[in-house]
C-alpha cells in the first residue's frame, strides 16, 4: 500500500468513528433498567451496530456462591447504567499466549453482550446466543465480535460462564453437585428471554450456537429440564455431550476433586464438605494454576473439569446420562445443525507432532499416553492395553506413529475425540425426535488455521488440514488469533458460511431449497453436507469405516447410560 492510500485509509476511519462519535449513544429498557450502550460497525459491509456489553446478569459467584449455582442480578437501578464496556473475563491462564502462566479475569465475571443492527425492518429479530469453547478451562464471550454477524439482520448475544474447577468442580454428591457453568448459561439464557425484546430481539426465536465445549455446552443445555422453553434451535460446531472429554461419571467427578484438593493441600478423605470449605479458602488464582499439578501427560487430559450427571433434585441441571435423557424424551425438541472439521484432531496431533521427544513417547508407550489423551486411564489397564492394541492396528498397521503416519495420527484423534460422538449424537437425534439434524464436515482449508497457534510453522501447516477451530474464522473476525486480516476467498466463503448458519436461525434449515438432507436414524448411509468453495457437496456414509472401529469399544462406555461404572472401583 502507498503511503497516499495508507493516509486515506487512516482518514476514512478516522471520518467513521468521528461519525458514530457524534450519535447518541443507544439505550435499552431491561427488567431492571435502562442500559446506555455504543456504537461500532459490522464487518465488511459497515452497518451502524448497537454494542450493549458487560452487562451483568448474576450476582458475583464469590465467597458462599463460589461452587453455587448462579443467583440472578435482578435489582432495580435508577437513572442510566453504562454497557459500553466489556466485562472481566473467568479466572483463567491466557491460552493464546503459549507457555503463559499468569492467571488473568475475575470471579466477579458473570456478564453479557447484546448487539443489534441499527436498521428499519420492521418486526422482531432472530437471536442468536454463542456459548463460547476453550475446554471448560479458557475462554471468554470477548473474543468472538458481533462484526461479521451483525451484517445480518439478528440479534447476537454473547455471554460468559465459569470455568474449571470454579465452574465444574463436583464432589459428586449434594455438597457441590457440580455444572456451575451450565447453569451460568441458563440462568443468561432466562435473561435473554425476559430482555430480548428491549433490543429488538425476538424471545420466541432463540439460536444456541457454540464451538468445542461451547457445543458440547448447547447439546447440554437441550437436555436439562432447566432450559425448557429458552431456545428454539442449537447449532454444534466440533462438539457434543456425548464426546470422551465432555461428561464425568460422578465417581469420576468426586475422584478429580479430590486430586485438586490433593494439590492445593486440602482434606480429601474428611468428607465433601470439609474439602468445599477448605477450597473456598483458597483463591482463584491458586485454583486455576493447580491445573499443572493435575496433568499427567504434557498438557493432557486437556480436560480437566467437565460437566457431570449430578444427584437427582429439583435443581439438578442433568440427573441421568445423556443418552437416557434421549430414550426417556427428556430432550428439547428443536432442530440441530451440527458438524465438524475434517482434521478435528490437529488440536490433539499438532503439539505432539511438532515435538519430537513428545511424538516419540506416544510411540513407545502408545497405549499408556493414549488412555490419558482419551479419558480411559479410569479403566483397568488390561482393558486400555487391549483396546489401543486394535486401534494401533485399525490405524496405523504395523508402522511407527512418527512424521510418516501424521495423516492417521490426525485420522485417530479426529475420529475418537470428535467424530464418533458427534454422528452418535446425531443419530440419538434423528432416532428419539421429530424436528431434524442436519450434519456436516467442514473441508475447506483456509490460509489461516488454529495450527499455527499450537506448534505448526508455515511449512508445516499444510500437513494439519482444516483444524479443529478453523470454522470460527468464518463466523467471527478473528483479530485475537490472527493480526493477519482475511483473505479475499476466505471473506467469500465467511459469507457462505454465514448464509447456511443465520438462515437455520431464522427457519430451522440451513438451505432454503431443500438442498442439504436431514440425518436419518441409520446405522449405514448417513447424508451429510461437505462444506467447500464454493458451497456444499451431499455426500453419503459419515465415514463409516473408520467410524466403525470405534463401535463397541469398552472406551465408549461413557457414550452409553451408566458407562463406566463397572469401572468405578478402578477410581
Amino acid at each position: 500500500m502507498s503511503a497516499l492510500l495508507r493516509v486515506l485509509a487512516v482518514l476514512a476511519v478516522a471520518g467513521v468513528v468521528a461519525v458514530l462519535a457524534e450519535r447518541p449513544a443507544p439505550e435499552a429498557r431491561v427488567a431492571g433498567g435502562t442500559l446506555r450502550g455504543r456504537w461500532t460497525r459490522s464487518r465488511p459491509s459497515g452497518r451502524d451496530v448497537a454494542a450493549f456489553e458487560g452487562i451483568r446478569y448474576a450476582k458475583p459467584p464469590v465467597d458462599d456462591l463460589r461452587f453455587q449455582p448462579p443467583v440472578a442480578a435482578d435489582e432495580p437501578w435508577t437513572g442510566v447504567r453504562a454497557a459500553d464496556k466489556l466485562g472481566a473475563v473467568c479466572p483463567q491462564r491466557n491460552f493464546l499466549a503459549p507457555g503463559a502462566t499468569a492467571v488473568e479475569g475475575s470471579e466477579d465475571c458473570l456478564f453479557l453482550n447484546v448487539y443489534r443492527g441499527d436498521q428499519s425492518k420492521p418486526g422482531l429479530l432472530p437471536v442468536m446466543v454463542m456459548i463460547h469453547g476453550g475446554g471448560f478451562t479458557n475462554g471468554a464471550s470477548n473474543i468472538y465480535g458481533p462484526e461479521y454477524l451483525l451484517d445480518r439482520d439478528v440479534v447476537y448475544v454473547s455471554i460468559n460462564y465459569r470455568l474449571f474447577a470454579l465452574g465444574f468442580l463436583s464432589t459428586g454428591d449434594d455438597v457441590v453437585p457440580g455444572n456451575q457453568g451450565l447453569k451460568d448459561m441458563a440462568l443468561a439464557l432466562r435473561w435473554v428471554r425476559d430482555n430480548v425484546r428491549a433490543f429488538g430481539g425476538d424471545p420466541d426465536n432463540v439460536t444456541i450456537f457454540g464451538e468445542s465445549a461451547g457445543a458440547a455446552s448447547v447439546h447440554y443445555l437441550m437436555l436439562s429440564p432447566l432450559t425448557r422453553g429458552l431456545f428454539h434451535r442449537v447449532i454444534q460446531m466440533s462438539g457434543s455431550a456425548l464426546a470422551p472429554w465432555a461428561l464425568f461419571q460422578p465417581a469420576q467427578a468426586r475422584a478429580k476433586a479430590v486430586k485438586l484438593a490433593d494439590a492445593l493441600g486440602c482434606p480429601s478423605t474428611q468428607g465433601s464438605a470439609a474439602l468445599r470449605d477448605c477450597l473456598l479458602t483458597k483463591s482463584a488464582e491458586d485454583i486455576v494454576k493447580a491445573e499443572d499439578a493435575l496433568a499427567q501427560w504434557a498438557s493432557h487430559p486437556v480436560v480437566q473439569f467437565r460437566p457431570t450427571v449430578e444427584p437427582r433434585g429439583a435443581g439438578a441441571f442433568l440427573d441421568k446420562h445423556p443418552a437416557q435423557v434421549y430414550a426417556d424424551g427428556g430432550a428439547h425438541d428443536v432442530p440441530v445443525l451440527t458438524g465438524v472439521t475434517s482434521e478435528e484432531g490437529c488440536i490433539l496431533a499438532t503439539p505432539i507432532v511438532e515435538k519430537a521427544e513428545l511424538l516419540a513417547d506416544l510411540d513407545k508407550r502408545f497405549a499408556e499416553v493414549a488412555s490419558i489423551i482419551f479419558y480411559t486411564d479410569h479403566l483397568p489397564r488390561g482393558v486400555n492395553d487391549q483396546v489401543y492394541a486394535t486401534l494401533r492396528r485399525e490405524y496405523f498397521g504395523d508402522r511407527a506413529v512418527d512424521l510418516a503416519s501424521v495423516d492417521e495420527l490426525l485420522q485417530l484423534t479426529t475420529d475418537g475425540f470428535f467424530s464418533y460422538s458427534t454422528l452418535e449424537a446425531a443419530r440419538l437425534h434423528a432416532r428419539h425426535l421429530k424436528s431434524p439434524v442436519f450434519l456436516y464436515e467442514l473441508g475447506r482449508v483456509g490460509e489461516r488455521s488454529l495450527a499455527l497457534l499450537l506448534g505448526a510453522t508455515k511449512e508445516t501447516r499444510p500437513r494439519y488440514g482444516v483444524c479443529h477451530g478453523d470454522d470460527l474464522q468464518y463466523v467471527f473476525p478473528t483479530d485475537a488469533f490472527f493480526p493477519q486480516p482475511p483473505s479475499a476467498s476466505d471473506e467469500a466463503f465467511s459469507r457462505i458460511f454465514l448464509d447456511w448458519f443465520t438462515t437455520f436461525a431464522l427457519t430451522g434449515s440451513p438451505t432454503t431449497d431443500g438442498s442439504w438432507p436431514a440425518v436419518k436414524d441409520t446405522s449405514t448411509g448417513t447424508e451429510y453436507a461437505f462444506l467447500d468453495a464454493p458451497g456444499l457437496t451431499v455426500r453419503r456414509g459419515f465415514h463409516n469405516d473408520r467410524l466403525a472401529r470405534w463401535s463397541g469399544l469398552p472406551v465408549n462406555a461413557a457414550l452409553a447410560p451408566g458407562g463406566g461404572r463397572e469401572h468405578r472401583d478402578e477410581l
